[in-house]
């Protein structure tokens, strides 16, 4: 049987072995002890709050993310979990764009075009509200390449 903390190991060394693909393969309560260090994304990466908060650290600048919300993490950002609430369920996705585009197709291609949104500071946008309840996106990204 899969457990939550067999998922969490897994998902921890796909992170450290530079897998093409990384998933958290559902919800998780915490992030894996990867994440929690500074750690070099070799991809792109998703991740998804649907309960509680946490708080983290990319390219250098401090933000949060809470329930309703998903955060984009550039490729070769640098990222690293700072808090985490006690209610806090996530599920994370990180790809390498290129070994997937021809499976994924345009999906790989818009991931990469909001990774390279630059705003100045960190902000969350989210779609028009349905239903009173708003699933808001925080596109956090710095150019890379200066």
């Amino acid at each position: 049987m899969d457990t939550q903390q067999d998922r969490l190991l897994q998902f921890d060394r796909d992170l450290l072995s530079g897998k093409n693909i990384c998933s958290s393969r559902g919800v998780l309560v915490t992030f894996p002890s990867s994440l929690k260090k500074l750690f070099h994304m070799k991809g792109l990466g998703v991740i998804i709050c649907h309960r509680g908060s946490f708080q983290f650290s990319l390219n250098q600048k401090v933000c949060s993310a809470k329930a309703g919300e998903s955060l984009f993490i550039p490729e070769e950002g640098a990222f690293q979990v700072l808090q985490e609430s006690e209610d806090m369920e996530v599920q994370i996705l990180i790809y390498q764009i290129e070994p997937i585009r021809d499976i994924m197709g345009n999906a790989v291609v818009t991931m990469y075009m909001y990774s390279r949104i630059t705003p100045d500071e960190p902000s969350c946008v989210g779609p028009p509200v349905k239903k009173k309840k708003s699933r808001n996106i925080c596109l956090c990204s710095t150019v890379l390449w200066r």
